[in-house]
């Protein structure tokens, strides 16, 4: 795990209420799973695959906390760069 500072603050207070198999911190799997069929290529710092309503509750509240940006991804994907993020990919749906 590579994370430093404020994303590893996110990481260790979502480690409480959300397992750590859907932390994803490893950088081939951030690679592959921050990507969409667009241009642009951006690699996320934590990508946050969330169950249920009160996790994307709590991972709201803790990224306005850190003043951490995030980006939420649905089942599909965009041809324009919007299902990516250089910070946190919240990834919604089954999986």
């Amino acid at each position: 795990m590579s994370l430093k500072g404020k994303y590893l603050e996110l990481y260790h207070q979502l480690s409480q209420i959300i397992p750590k198999s859907r932390l994803i911190t490893k950088e081939i799997s951030r690679v592959g799973l921050g990507t969409d069929a667009g241009l642009f290529r951006l690699t996320p710092e934590l990508i946050v695959k969330v169950h249920d309503e009160a996790e994307v509750q709590y991972l709201l509240g803790l990224c306005n906390e850190l003043n951490i940006p995030l980006t939420f991804r649905g089942s599909g994907t965009s041809v324009s760069g919007q299902a990516i993020s250089d910070s946190v990919l919240v990834m919604l749906g089954n999986y």
